[in-house]
């Protein structure tokens, strides 16, 4: 990205899946749908909500983690297998 930071929105798009997380979440706080009629009701729906987000944050980070690795691990065996031509053929073997 150029100078200017991401929104928060530019980088929620990036991860679908805590996006759907959050609008759950909101639709809780917005008290949508007849199943919520108590707070014990709202409550649960909330922890089981976030309980999900906070899977779903891990696994994302695991994923994005696990790429950096890999292009770190990369750039690294490309510096290691850029050698020079090999000028000896080993050692020779004597005759004894």
């Amino acid at each position: 990205m150029s100078d200017r930071k991401k929104s928060f929105e530019e980088r929620l798009s990036e991860y679908p899946e805590l996006k759907e997380r959050f609008e759950a979440i909101l639709a809780i706080a917005e008290a949508e749908g007849n199943e919520l009629e108590k707070a014990d009701d709202a409550e649960q729906r909330a922890i089981e909500e976030v309980r999900k987000l906070g899977n779903e944050l891990m696994h994302a980070w695991g994923r994005r983690r696990e790429s950096h690795n890999v292009t770190e691990l990369t750039k690294e065996a490309v510096k290691i297998t850029k050698h020079g031509k090999k000028k000896s053929t080993g050692i020779r073997r004597s005759d004894g």
